[in-house]
Parts: C-alpha cells; sequence; structure tokens
C-alpha cells in the first residue's frame, strides 16, 4: 500500500494526516512507496477542500506540482465515485480535456475520529472567476468542446460554472470536479455553429448543452426581453412589434414612453451582437463540435 503524508501550512488551516491508497489507484503510481504532499495554498473551501502543493515521492529531488481534493465523513463516498469516474469512463480525456488523475487516499482524522480521503490531480491553470460573459471566446470555445466530447462519452457533468474551467498559461482549458456528475445517454446530435441564433429551449434535445452554449455566448440569444415579455428576434419588425404586444397588458404607461424604450431595447441588442451578423469568411465561422 502506498501510504500518503499531507502537511498543510496556510492562513486558513494547518494540519497534518497520514493515508493509505486503495482502489482506484493510478497505475503510474509505485506500489508501496511513500509520498508526501505539502501546501500553503487554500484554493477553495466548501463541501470539500482543495489545496495546490507539491507532490514528492520519498527519496526523489523533484516535485510534481498537484491539486488535493479533501473531504471528511460523508463525502468520502461521494469523492471516491470521482476517483472511479476519472480512471474509467474520463481515461480516454485525461491530460487533454480533464485534468491526470494522480491516486485517491482514505484514511481517519486524528481530530475528529471520522472518515477523511482526498483525490489527487495534476495542476492545470487558475479557474475562470466571474461570470463567463466577463471572459473572451476563445477558452469558451475550448471548454464547449469538451462538454460535448463529455457527452459524447456519457457523461453529464451537472455543475457547468465558469469556477469548473481551468485554463493554464499556454491558454490550454480543463474541465474539472465531477463530484455532481452522472451518466446520461445525449440527444444532442446536430453540429453547434458558432453564433448561430439558439434554437427554443423548449424541448431541447440536452438541457445542460443548451443552457451552456448560452451562458458562453456560443449560441446568440434568440430571445429578447421586452417589459417582462419574451420575443423571437426572428420575428421582430422593429420596436412597433414590442411595443404593439406590451401595451395590451400595460396601461399605466404611455405608448410613447414604451416606444421609446423599446428603441433601446433594440439598440442594445445590436450594438452587442451586431458583428455576429456581418458576412465573413466560410472558415472563420468555426463549427463547435466534439471533434
Amino acid at each position: 500500500m502506498t501510504r500518503l503524508f499531507i502537511d498543510v501550512k496556510c492562513s486558513q488551516v494547518e494540519f497534518e494526516y497520514v493515508m493509505g491508497s486503495i482502489e482506484p489507484v493510478n497505475p503510474g503510481t509505485p506500489q508501496a512507496a511513500v509520498l508526501r504532499f505539502t501546501s500553503n495554498t487554500l484554493l477553495h473551501m466548501g463541501h470539500s477542500e482543495v489545496y495546490r502543493g507539491d507532490l514528492k515521492k520519498e527519496g526523489d529531488e523533484v516535485a510534481e506540482e498537484i491539486v488535493c481534493k479533501l473531504v471528511e465523513g460523508d463525502g468520502v463516498l461521494s469523492l471516491r465515485s470521482e476517483a472511479i469516474l476519472y480512471e474509467s469512463t474520463l481515461k480516454p480525456l485525461q491530460g487533454r480535456d480533464v485534468p491526470r488523475f494522480i491516486g485517491f487516499y482514505c484514511g481517519v482524522s486524528q481530530l475528529s475520529e471520522r472518515p477523511i480521503a482526498c483525490l489527487l490531480l495534476e495542476y492545470c491553470g487558475n479557474c475562470l472567476r466571474g461570470d463567463f460573459l466577463d471572459h473572451p471566446m476563445e477558452p469558451k470555445i475550448k471548454a464547449m468542446k469538451i462538454l460535448l466530447r463529455l457527452h459524447k462519452l456519457g457523461v453529464y457533468h451537472d455543475d457547468w460554472s465558469p469556477h469548473n474551467v481551468v485554463v493554464d498559461d499556454a491558454g490550454n482549458v480543463r474541465v474539472l470536479d465531477f463530484s455532481e456528475a452522472s451518466m446520461h445517454t445525449c440527444g444532442f446530435k446536430s453540429r453547434m455553429k458558432l453564433y448561430e441564433l439558439a434554437p427554443s429551449g423548449v424541448g431541447a434535445p440536452c438541457p445542460e448543452i443548451y443552457e451552456a452554449a448560452l451562458s458562453m455566448e456560443i449560441y446568440t440569444p434568440s430571445v429578447l426581453d421586452f417589459m417582462g415579455f419574451g420575443f423571437d428576434v426572428r420575428e421582430i419588425e422593429g420596436p412597433e412589434t414590442l411595443v404593439n404586444y406590451a401595451s395590451r397588458y400595460i396601461d399605466c404607461r404611455p405608448k410613447a414612453d414604451l416606444y421609446a424604450e423599446a428603441v433601446q431595447v433594440l439598440k442594445r441588442y445590436q450594438n452587442h451582437y451586431e458583428h455576429r451578423f456581418k458576412p465573413v469568411k466560410d472558415e472563420a465561422v468555426e463549427p463547435v463540435t466534439a471533434a
């Protein structure tokens, strides 16, 4: 059995653990080895604690920069399921679309006497901060392609958000955190063309892919909100379309005010998305597929 010593010292917490490896074990990890993980950087604290630090095999000079995801108590079984997913379904994507799996280790907390476990993964860069709208298109397109490949393998991520997308200094993108993931038969079979108008969300073949494409602006929104009413942009002929409908239900404002606001709403949409509708060379419009 490989033993893992964990030594964490940062401003928020300080502790030491000793754990042992159980299945699944990365075949690349030498058996009966002693590994030491040291960290002074807490990346995340919630249902799990995530630390960035160095992993070194006893006797080696060189350490590897990795991430250690640590849980206690009821979270152990869920983390083990995540480790099994990395070593099974996600294995073809390791090191390219998802982090490389290093190992899964279990032990008992000396403080609480509860079971503890950790998942070790390669460090792949910083997660995206804020909202997807705050970031350029290139990493979002790469992330969308990864999501399509995940669904092609039958994995429904179920926690798609910027903090689960990481980008390294070279611009490579990885998707992580499969604690909520489940197996899925995806109904999305078509090609997704960059900037195309979003299809109707009613009865979407795959809700996660549809919502991800909207949130990352791979799709161009096809529904425009005006005074709480949603309008299909393909059916809007001008401000009159918005005003004539809304005025049936809003009688507390003059039509002139509604018209002025409708003009501004349409102008904002046009200014934000106008570049997407200008003629471009075919090769500049990249189909977003799983390939």
